[in-house]
């Protein structure tokens, strides 16, 4: 999604535009699963540098729209190029602080007063120059991770912003599932990046600045993900495409490396 050239926020939001507007807010329109899904939904990207802005406004005839900022997106990305660098290099080690370090930022990179030092590209984290990073993201395996893995967070992030109701709080088991529920049916898998599941907690309730607090939170909520996907595998042809054994323990490697099992006693609510 990322480009060269231009503003960065305008690129940000052109591009976030078209994916959202153009390819994933329809699928769930079409596919809104339970009576009382939103199927009136809209979206619009803002120029805005806000690395927190995913709101929905509610019209009163049940209508919503969907609102997010070029900063968030910016921030997104951000993390996704982090996650599948780290992977194409073996370099997951380097990872959780680096993940740690941007959400972190974004959350108090709009308080007045704040000076905290942008962590960079995590490129140069683990000692690339930028013309091998330039070469590693001109690779297919890059490029083709790198765009499937931000449709996939953002579809999920969309259906889980779209049904939080106005009585619901920021840790609504709800939403996990309705979310959850919702990307499947639109024949998008349920599971984001987990980085990017951080940001978006953050984004949901800016108070939280713990990294412990934030890792329990989303850890949550993807377990609720992964709870639906196997209770929609043991009914045939429920799900529209095939999950195999390895991409589940992909998916509970992947919530464990987060937080690991037992360590968010008391911080996020547990999930059955």
């Amino acid at each position: 999604m990322g480009g060269e050239g231009g503003s960065p926020l305008e690129f940000y939001r052109a591009a976030g535009q078209a994916l959202l507007h153009d390819q994933i807010v329809p699928a769930l329109a079409r596919a809104a699963p339970a009576a009382d899904a939103p199927r009136a939904v809209d979206v619009v990207v803002t120029g805005s540098a806000d690395p927190l802005q995913v709101v929905v406004e509610r019209g009163g005839a049940g209508e919503r729209k969907l609102s997010v900022s070029a900063g968030f997106l910016l921030f997104l990305e951000t993390l996704v190029e982090a996650e599948v660098t780290a992977r194409l290099l073996g370099r997951e080690d380097a990872l959780p602080r680096y993940v740690d370090d941007i959400v972190h930022y974004a959350g108090i990179a709009t308080r007045p007063g704040s000076r905290n030092l942008n962590p960079g590209r995590f490129y140069r984290r683990v000692g690339m120059t930028a013309p091998e990073h330039r070469t590693l993201a001109a690779s297919r395996a890059y490029q083709t991770s790198l765009s499937n893995n931000m449709v996939q967070t953002l579809a999920w992030i969309a259906a889980h912003r779209l049904t939080i109701g106005p009585g619901d709080d920021a840790v609504s088991t709800n939403a996990d599932r309705a979310a959850a529920r919702w990307t499947w049916t639109s024949g998008f898998a349920p599971f984001p990046l987990p980085s990017t599941a951080m940001l978006y907690v953050v984004a949901l309730d800016p108070s939280k600045t713990e990294s412990a607090e934030v890792r329990c939170r989303a850890r949550a909520a993807l377990l609720v993900s992964l709870e639906e996907t196997r209770r929609a595998l043991r009914t045939p042809k429920s799900l529209p495409r095939d999950v195999s054994a390895d991409r589940l323990q992909r998916w509970t490697e992947m919530i464990d490396a987060l937080a690991p099992a037992g360590s968010c006693r008391g911080t996020a609510r547990p999930v059955p």
